[in-house]
């Protein structure tokens, strides 16, 4: 089942919240890169986040295997060291990054909503020590495991699994933030 072309790449619709559902395959000499990220050597890099441009909710996807993003998809390169790939990707997946999306930084949210670049490099990312990363970190890869396993979309136990686990990450990100009770709510209501 190997590919005829050697390269990897992925468009928007193929991301889902911490892995890509599909990939497909081209060669890179037969096209011409344009857009924001024209080098090769970026997009092959990895580990690093996918991060779908269009849609009502960020979907962040984790990529381990040097993909190319097709231009529905920004790149986000691990340049800081103190944090994992998993704890960002938990982080930008979380209920409460997706009410601020929704509420603060969508563009044009009834025809055509859209992630600006800048509003994506200016969410804050709590500053935290490793140590206080691991246990967000930890749960993602139980999410990884499972979205890696062949037939975990057609799993109720799975999902639920999978629900549980995003359901606790959400809780930490709160957590994080000093949220209360009646925040929580509010988000929890409010997130669509």
């Amino acid at each position: 089942d190997s590919p005829t072309h050697k390269y990897q790449i992925v468009t928007g619709k193929e991301l889902s919240r911490h892995t890509v559902t599909k990939r497909r395959y081209f060669d890179l000499d037969d096209v011409e890169i344009f857009g924001g990220t024209k080098r090769p050597s970026k997009h092959q890099e990895s580990p690093k986040l996918l991060v779908r441009k269009t849609g009502n909710i960020i979907l962040c996807s984790i990529d381990d295997k040097g993909t190319f993003a097709e231009q529905s998809v920004y790149l986000v390169l691990l340049r800081n060291k103190d944090f994992s790939i998993e704890f960002l990707d938990g982080f930008l997946n979380s209920k409460l990054v997706t009410f601020y999306f929704q509420n603060e930084l969508i563009t044009n949210p009834e025809s055509y909503p859209y992630l600006q670049h800048y509003d994506l490099e200016n969410i804050l990312v709590p500053v935290l020590k490793a140590e206080k990363q691991k246990l967000l970190t930890k749960l993602v890869k139980k999410i990884l495991a499972i979205t890696r396993e062949k037939n975990y979309r057609g799993s109720s136990s799975k999902q639920i699994k999978l629900m549980k686990y995003e359901k606790q990450i959400d809780q930490m990100v709160y957590r994080l933030y000093g949220l209360t009770p009646e925040e929580i709510g509010v988000v929890e209501k409010n997130t669509k």
